[in-house]
């Protein structure tokens, strides 16, 4: 993936991708969420994706809602 590259939205629509980052850190030995680890989203767990997804703490993969306790959490960790 580069910039410019057109990726599938929730929507079923397609957007061009703006912004391309790197950085380096270490990723913690435990199980606690935050922004600067790295996470392993499968399919078993999210159907909605075809292979296994590593994201950072502050990406996310995009749903129709979120649940209450979800939100919550969210708005915490984004405000840290």
């Amino acid at each position: 993936m580069r910039v410019g590259t057109r990726v599938k939205t929730l929507k079923g629509t397609y957007v061009k991708v703006h912004t391309i980052g790197k950085s380096n850190f270490k990723n913690p030995d435990n199980a606690d969420r935050g922004p600067n680890r790295l996470f392993k989203l499968s399919p078993k767990n999210y159907p909605e994706l075809n292979e296994d997804l590593i994201v950072t703490g502050c990406h996310s993969i995009l749903v129709d809602k979120l649940e209450p306790k979800q939100k919550a959490m969210h708005l915490q960790l984004m405000s840290s």
